[in-house]
């Protein structure tokens, strides 16, 4: 095996029953941790100056996040926009603490495989508005934070198909100008926690103190008793620090 750069190799080796040395061009890059091999044909049918080319244009696949057998062959492994969902989780399971195996990636392909599971095995280039609200409709009035996930998620999978080369039609779940004149509006509810009557407010702030003993740090008891007594926001009494307090006063 010899190297001629850029993932380029020369490989002699012996084939078949009659052990005949077999000649030719192989692409081979790392990803994941592993090494997959390419050929690009027998030499001397393929030139140095061919199986060049044929490199580059493996290289270009590559940096695009595409599979190199699809230029090589786009018969043989055309795109799916399952597999551009799956580049998009790899390409921002790199930010995620434990990359693929975070719980950020299982919960993407989770609502994937539950909410979008129709849409995995379609050419990117054939999926519709229409089909983009197929999904969405059914979940978008009882389930809606996971319905904006859903379309989200989607919508990233389809930026990413268009990136890969899959298609060059405009994104079907786009919100603004596209799926927001079709899916009704939801209206937000918001439902606030029952407030403290102020009647049991000294006694509730005696409790605090007590439990707080039973902590070296006073631990919650304290920090509820000062949200209590001074009214301040929870990320305040959760960020205090002992010198921003005067004891004295």
């Amino acid at each position: 095996k010899l190297a001629d750069g850029g993932g380029l190799y020369f490989i002699a080796k012996k084939r078949g029953r009659n052990q005949n040395i077999y000649q030719g061009w192989s692409f081979i890059h790392q990803i994941q941790g592993k090494r997959p091999e390419y050929g690009l044909g027998a030499y001397p049918d393929v030139t140095l100056a061919n199986a060049r080319k044929l490199r580059d244009i493996c290289q270009d696949a590559v940096a695009r996040g595409l599979d190199p057998r699809s230029i090589l062959r786009p018969d043989a492994n055309k795109i799916t926009f399952g597999d551009a969902m799956d580049a998009e989780i790899a390409h921002r399971a790199g930010d995620w603490k434990n990359g693929l195996k975070s719980q950020t990636a299982i919960k993407w392909r989770a609502t994937r495989n539950r909410h979008a599971a129709k849409l995995m095995k379609r050419d990117p280039d054939t999926i519709t508005r229409d089909d983009a609200a197929s999904i969405l409709e059914p979940i978008w009035t009882t389930m809606h934070p996971t319905a904006e996930k859903v379309r989200q998620h989607c919508e990233s999978a389809f930026d990413r198909a268009i990136f890969m080369g899959a298609t060059k039609n405009p994104n079907p779940f786009r919100w603004r100008g596209n799926l927001k004149s079709i899916l009704p509006r939801h209206k937000h509810k918001t439902e606030h926690h029952p407030a403290l009557p102020y009647e049991l407010a000294p006694a509730f702030a005696q409790t605090c103190l007590d439990e707080a003993e039973e902590y070296i740090d006073g631990g919650v008891p304290l920090m509820l008793f000062l949200i209590t007594v001074s009214a301040c926001r929870m990320s305040e009494a959760r960020l205090a620090r002992k010198s921003e307090f005067d004891p004295v006063r």
